[in-house]
């Protein structure tokens, strides 16, 4: 979500009643990024695994030490065993609110 955050994009909420437009409200780019984590939550289900990208700045970060699996299980509640696994390059399902904290968590440290 932080790199929509980061553009300099304008935000509307549009309400359509077919092709007829009628409402439009100026939405911060803030809401816009929880409005979008809402909506994946809901089209992904309660399970999904981490993308590729992510994992791979897990990685890096956890290498560096800029953090620990201890202090990634505090903050986004994902087991330190699944850490390791996703480290190891096993990919499973884990609770998708859970990913997304994750990878807003890597996102704000690389």
């Amino acid at each position: 979500m932080d790199s929509l955050n980061n553009k300099k994009y304008e935000w509307f909420l549009v309400a359509k009643e077919g092709d007829k437009q009628i409402a439009a409200y100026n939405c911060p780019k803030e809401i816009v990024g929880n409005i979008i984590k809402i909506i994946a939550s809901f089209q992904i289900g309660e399970m999904t695994t981490p993308n590729e990208e992510t994992v791979k700045q897990l990685k890096k970060a956890l290498e560096n030490n800029v953090i620990s699996c201890e202090t990634i299980n505090k903050i986004t509640g994902i087991s330190k065993e699944y850490i390791e696994k996703l480290l190891l390059g096993v990919y499973e399902n884990y609770d998708t609110s859970k990913i997304i904290a994750l990878t807003e968590l890597v996102e704000k440290i690389k």
